[in-house]
Protein backbone atom coordinates (compact mmCIF):
# COMPACT_ATOMS: atom_id res chain seq x y z
CA UNK A 1 0.00 0.00 0.00
CA UNK A 2 1.50 3.17 -0.71
CA UNK A 3 1.50 6.30 1.55
CA UNK A 4 1.14 9.92 0.26
CA UNK A 5 4.63 10.12 1.08
CA UNK A 6 5.54 7.59 -1.64
CA UNK A 7 3.29 8.77 -4.39
CA UNK A 8 5.67 10.03 -7.13
CA UNK A 9 6.20 13.44 -7.12
CA UNK A 10 4.71 15.79 -9.66
CA UNK A 11 6.15 19.19 -10.22
CA UNK A 12 6.90 21.78 -12.96
CA UNK A 13 10.59 21.62 -12.34
CA UNK A 14 12.98 23.26 -15.58
CA UNK A 15 15.85 21.87 -17.06
CA UNK A 16 19.12 22.98 -16.02
CA UNK A 17 19.19 25.37 -19.02
CA UNK A 18 16.57 28.57 -18.97
CA UNK A 19 13.58 27.89 -21.36
CA UNK A 20 12.65 31.76 -22.32
CA UNK A 21 8.91 32.22 -21.86
CA UNK A 22 7.11 31.18 -25.33
CA UNK A 23 5.15 34.55 -25.22
CA UNK A 24 8.15 36.38 -24.87
CA UNK A 25 10.14 34.76 -27.47
CA UNK A 26 6.94 34.53 -30.10
CA UNK A 27 5.25 38.15 -29.78
CA UNK A 28 4.36 39.82 -32.63
CA UNK A 29 6.99 42.26 -32.56
CA UNK A 30 9.68 40.28 -32.63
CA UNK A 31 8.54 36.83 -34.43
CA UNK A 32 11.09 35.91 -37.35
CA UNK A 33 7.48 35.04 -39.44
CA UNK A 34 4.79 37.72 -40.96
CA UNK A 35 2.43 39.50 -38.60
CA UNK A 36 -0.09 37.44 -40.34
CA UNK A 37 1.42 34.07 -38.42
CA UNK A 38 1.18 35.93 -34.85
CA UNK A 39 -1.93 35.01 -32.88
CA UNK A 40 -3.13 37.77 -31.60
CA UNK A 41 -4.04 38.22 -28.10
CA UNK A 42 -7.13 39.58 -28.45
CA UNK A 43 -8.84 36.66 -29.95
CA UNK A 44 -9.40 35.37 -26.49
CA UNK A 45 -7.97 34.10 -23.06
CA UNK A 46 -5.48 31.46 -23.40
CA UNK A 47 -8.02 28.64 -23.11
CA UNK A 48 -9.59 30.25 -25.96
CA UNK A 49 -6.70 29.40 -28.26
CA UNK A 50 -6.89 25.59 -26.92
CA UNK A 51 -9.05 23.38 -29.14
CA UNK A 52 -12.30 22.44 -27.31
CA UNK A 53 -11.33 18.59 -27.37
CA UNK A 54 -7.87 19.45 -25.73
CA UNK A 55 -9.54 21.59 -22.90
CA UNK A 56 -9.08 18.99 -20.22
CA UNK A 57 -5.44 19.40 -21.18
CA UNK A 58 -5.26 22.99 -20.45
CA UNK A 59 -3.40 22.42 -16.91
CA UNK A 60 -0.92 19.93 -18.10
CA UNK A 61 0.51 21.90 -21.07
CA UNK A 62 0.08 25.85 -20.10
CA UNK A 63 0.71 28.22 -22.53
CA UNK A 64 0.52 28.02 -25.79
CA UNK A 65 2.72 30.00 -28.40
CA UNK A 66 1.47 32.82 -30.54
CA UNK A 67 3.41 31.68 -33.50
CA UNK A 68 1.14 29.79 -35.76
CA UNK A 69 3.60 27.48 -37.02
CA UNK A 70 5.29 26.35 -33.40
CA UNK A 71 0.92 26.73 -32.27
CA UNK A 72 0.45 24.02 -34.80
CA UNK A 73 3.07 21.76 -33.91
CA UNK A 74 2.38 21.62 -30.39
CA UNK A 75 -1.29 21.16 -30.70
CA UNK A 76 -0.30 17.98 -33.50
CA UNK A 77 2.33 16.76 -30.37
CA UNK A 78 -0.45 17.37 -27.87
CA UNK A 79 -2.98 15.09 -30.16
CA UNK A 80 -0.36 12.77 -30.59
CA UNK A 81 0.47 11.86 -27.10
CA UNK A 82 -3.69 11.70 -26.11
CA UNK A 83 -3.78 8.82 -28.79
CA UNK A 84 -1.01 6.91 -27.54
CA UNK A 85 -0.93 7.28 -23.86
CA UNK A 86 -4.87 8.60 -23.14
CA UNK A 87 -6.08 10.23 -20.24
CA UNK A 88 -2.28 9.25 -18.40
CA UNK A 89 -1.20 12.37 -19.52
CA UNK A 90 -2.95 14.49 -17.69
CA UNK A 91 -0.49 13.23 -14.63
CA UNK A 92 2.13 15.09 -15.49
CA UNK A 93 3.29 18.45 -16.42
CA UNK A 94 5.10 19.39 -19.56
CA UNK A 95 7.39 21.83 -20.95
CA UNK A 96 8.01 22.58 -23.93
CA UNK A 97 11.62 22.18 -25.59
CA UNK A 98 13.28 23.94 -28.27
CA UNK A 99 16.27 22.49 -29.35
CA UNK A 100 17.30 24.03 -32.37
CA UNK A 101 18.15 20.99 -33.96
CA UNK A 102 17.23 18.98 -37.19
CA UNK A 103 18.52 15.63 -35.78
CA UNK A 104 15.86 16.53 -32.77
CA UNK A 105 12.55 18.06 -33.18
CA UNK A 106 11.08 20.15 -30.30
CA UNK A 107 8.72 18.30 -28.31
CA UNK A 108 6.44 18.21 -24.71
CA UNK A 109 8.93 16.82 -22.57
CA UNK A 110 6.97 15.26 -19.46
CA UNK A 111 8.26 15.98 -15.85
CA UNK A 112 8.22 13.03 -13.73
CA UNK A 113 10.37 13.21 -10.09
CA UNK A 114 12.30 10.19 -9.47
CA UNK A 115 11.18 9.79 -5.66
CA UNK A 116 13.95 7.89 -3.74
CA UNK A 117 14.05 3.86 -3.99
CA UNK A 118 14.00 3.97 0.20
CA UNK A 119 10.16 4.63 -0.14
CA UNK A 120 9.44 2.00 -2.68
CA UNK A 121 9.01 -1.72 -2.43
CA UNK A 122 10.76 -4.28 -4.94
CA UNK A 123 7.19 -4.79 -6.48
CA UNK A 124 6.67 -1.32 -6.51
CA UNK A 125 9.82 -0.51 -8.33
CA UNK A 126 8.96 -2.97 -10.90
CA UNK A 127 5.73 -1.34 -10.84
CA UNK A 128 6.71 1.83 -11.43
CA UNK A 129 8.64 0.72 -14.22
CA UNK A 130 6.25 -1.58 -16.13
CA UNK A 131 3.03 -0.09 -15.43
CA UNK A 132 3.55 3.36 -13.59
CA UNK A 133 2.64 4.44 -10.66
CA UNK A 134 -0.85 6.26 -9.07
CA UNK A 135 -1.68 6.82 -12.75
CA UNK A 136 1.80 7.95 -14.22
CA UNK A 137 3.34 6.92 -17.04
CA UNK A 138 5.64 4.06 -16.29
CA UNK A 139 9.23 4.85 -16.57
CA UNK A 140 10.00 2.44 -19.40
CA UNK A 141 7.53 4.28 -21.66
CA UNK A 142 9.28 7.84 -20.41
CA UNK A 143 12.61 5.53 -21.48
CA UNK A 144 11.22 4.70 -24.45
CA UNK A 145 9.77 8.16 -25.87
CA UNK A 146 11.91 10.43 -24.35
CA UNK A 147 15.05 8.60 -23.56
CA UNK A 148 16.78 10.30 -20.81
CA UNK A 149 16.15 14.31 -21.43
CA UNK A 150 13.11 13.25 -19.08
CA UNK A 151 15.61 13.52 -16.45
CA UNK A 152 16.78 16.88 -17.56
CA UNK A 153 19.81 15.97 -16.51
CA UNK A 154 19.65 16.50 -13.16
CA UNK A 155 22.48 14.37 -11.44
CA UNK A 156 19.64 13.19 -8.24
CA UNK A 157 18.01 11.11 -10.98
CA UNK A 158 20.47 9.59 -12.61
CA UNK A 159 21.31 8.07 -9.48
CA UNK A 160 17.98 7.07 -8.69
CA UNK A 161 17.43 5.54 -12.19
CA UNK A 162 20.75 3.70 -11.87
CA UNK A 163 19.54 1.95 -8.44
CA UNK A 164 16.05 1.34 -10.35
CA UNK A 165 18.43 -0.67 -13.25
CA UNK A 166 20.15 -2.48 -11.00
CA UNK A 167 17.40 -4.26 -9.47
CA UNK A 168 14.68 -4.62 -12.73
CA UNK A 169 17.91 -5.72 -15.36
CA UNK A 170 20.03 -7.40 -12.72
CA UNK A 171 17.61 -9.45 -10.70
CA UNK A 172 13.97 -8.91 -11.19
CA UNK A 173 14.02 -9.30 -15.12
CA UNK A 174 16.87 -12.43 -15.19
CA UNK A 175 15.41 -14.02 -12.29
CA UNK A 176 12.22 -14.18 -14.39
CA UNK A 177 13.90 -16.04 -17.42
CA UNK A 178 15.30 -18.64 -15.36
CA UNK A 179 13.65 -22.68 -16.04
CA UNK A 180 9.79 -22.20 -15.40
CA UNK A 181 9.57 -18.88 -13.56
CA UNK A 182 7.98 -16.04 -14.21
CA UNK A 183 7.79 -12.16 -13.13
CA UNK A 184 5.12 -13.05 -10.22
CA UNK A 185 7.58 -15.91 -9.26
CA UNK A 186 10.88 -13.63 -9.31
CA UNK A 187 9.22 -10.67 -7.15
CA UNK A 188 7.26 -13.66 -4.71
CA UNK A 189 11.10 -15.11 -4.28
CA UNK A 190 12.15 -11.48 -3.47
CA UNK A 191 9.90 -10.71 -0.86
CA UNK A 192 9.98 -14.19 0.81
CA UNK A 193 14.12 -14.66 0.64
CA UNK A 194 14.52 -10.33 1.21
CA UNK A 195 11.73 -9.42 3.39
CA UNK A 196 11.81 -6.04 3.43
CA UNK A 197 11.33 -3.69 5.89
CA UNK A 198 13.44 -6.00 8.28
CA UNK A 199 15.87 -4.85 11.88
CA UNK A 200 18.12 -7.93 10.91
CA UNK A 201 20.14 -8.11 8.87
CA UNK A 202 20.75 -4.16 8.59
CA UNK A 203 20.66 -4.56 4.48
CA UNK A 204 17.20 -5.64 4.59
CA UNK A 205 15.82 -2.13 6.57
CA UNK A 206 15.09 -0.38 3.26
CA UNK A 207 15.44 -1.16 -0.49
CA UNK A 208 18.04 1.82 -0.59
CA UNK A 209 20.14 -0.36 1.95
CA UNK A 210 19.45 -3.82 -0.19
CA UNK A 211 20.74 -2.12 -3.24
CA UNK A 212 23.71 -0.12 -0.97
CA UNK A 213 24.37 -3.69 0.13
CA UNK A 214 24.26 -5.08 -3.56
CA UNK A 215 26.61 -2.51 -4.92
CA UNK A 216 29.15 -2.68 -2.07
CA UNK A 217 31.73 -4.82 -3.17
CA UNK A 218 34.09 -5.16 -0.09
CA UNK A 219 31.00 -6.21 2.32
CA UNK A 220 28.15 -6.81 -0.20
CA UNK A 221 27.27 -10.76 -1.19
CA UNK A 222 29.75 -12.31 -3.69
CA UNK A 223 29.83 -12.60 -7.36
CA UNK A 224 29.63 -8.76 -8.26
CA UNK A 225 28.85 -8.24 -12.22
CA UNK A 226 29.61 -4.53 -13.53
CA UNK A 227 28.58 -3.06 -10.32
CA UNK A 228 25.38 -5.34 -9.94
CA UNK A 229 25.18 -8.82 -8.38
CA UNK A 230 24.80 -12.64 -9.55
CA UNK A 231 22.45 -13.51 -6.77
CA UNK A 232 21.09 -15.96 -9.21
CA UNK A 233 24.02 -18.08 -10.07
CA UNK A 234 22.81 -20.85 -7.39
CA UNK A 235 18.89 -20.19 -7.29
CA UNK A 236 17.23 -23.03 -8.15
CA UNK A 237 13.31 -23.74 -8.37
CA UNK A 238 10.58 -26.09 -7.96
CA UNK A 239 6.97 -25.58 -8.02
CA UNK A 240 5.86 -25.42 -4.87
CA UNK A 241 9.96 -25.01 -2.49
CA UNK A 242 12.63 -22.18 -3.62
CA UNK A 243 16.00 -23.62 -2.19
CA UNK A 244 19.53 -21.57 -3.16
Amino acid sequence: MLTSASKPLISTIRSTTAVPSLDTVFSAADSPLPPSTVISESAGSELGKWPQDLHSLHASFGTLSNCHHEYACQIHAIRFLKAKFSDRIQKHQYEWMKYGSRKLPDEWLPVYILQSVGSLSLSEIWGEWTSGLNGCLSVRELEENWAARWRRDVSGQKTEMSRRRLIIQKIIEPLSKKTNWNIQLALRYLHDQYPIPSNSPSYLRTTRSFIDYLQNKTTGPPGHILGGINILQSMTFSPFTYSI
